[in-house]
């Protein structure tokens, strides 16, 4: 995903992209999109070599459920800004931009494949789950606890934690 800096008009950039299954800002990351994410890009240009990208995406990905591994529907929306901004030299760093990418001298273009593919990771959602009742799945056999009851008797313990758990009752 590219903002083409020689389209810029009146200080100001606006541009949709639809993120689909298969794009590659998309490489690495886990849960399904079964209907592309839309990301609405704004740039606004405050002073000559400066860049403000703010962005908006939304959407719906499907994510395992954590106890029992039923697909979960689940919405993201997030929003973020980044400023760009063409530096002489691309040693500088100013510590106090956290938020600013640094461009090379007369760019033509900002590619913000890594600043979307960042900001969509860190919308996932780390532990979903499909109800908060969910049963999650028998630790023997594997069946879905939601869907079907088993007949399976619990693992036997093993001997070998028995001295932690007395220590650990001698404390509760």
């Amino acid at each position: 995903m590219h903002l083409d800096l020689t389209r810029v008009e009146g200080g100001r950039l606006r541009k949709v992209f639809r993120i689909v299954p298969g794009d590659p800002v998309l490489e690495g990351y886990e849960p399904e999109i079964e209907e592309p994410l839309c990301l609405d890009v704004e740039m606004a240009v405050p002073s000559p070599g400066t860049y403000v990208v703010s962005a908006d995406f939304g959407g719906t990905v499907v994510e395992p459920c954590r106890r029992c591994l039923a697909p979960v529907a689940v919405e993201i929306r997030k929003h973020f800004r980044v400023i760009y901004r063409e530096e002489a030299s691309l040693d500088y760093e100013d510590p106090g931009e956290d938020d600013m990418v640094r461009l090379a001298p007369r760019a033509t273009r900002i590619d913000i494949d890594r600043e979307v593919r960042d900001n969509l990771f860190l919308e996932t959602n780390l532990y979903p789950l499909c109800d908060a009742a969910c049963r999650g799945v028998c630790p023997v056999c594997g069946q879905n606890l939601n869907e079907t009851q088993c007949d399976c008797q619990p693992a036997t313990e093993d001997g070998r934690w028995s001295a932690l758990r007395e220590l650990g009752s001698q404390y509760s």
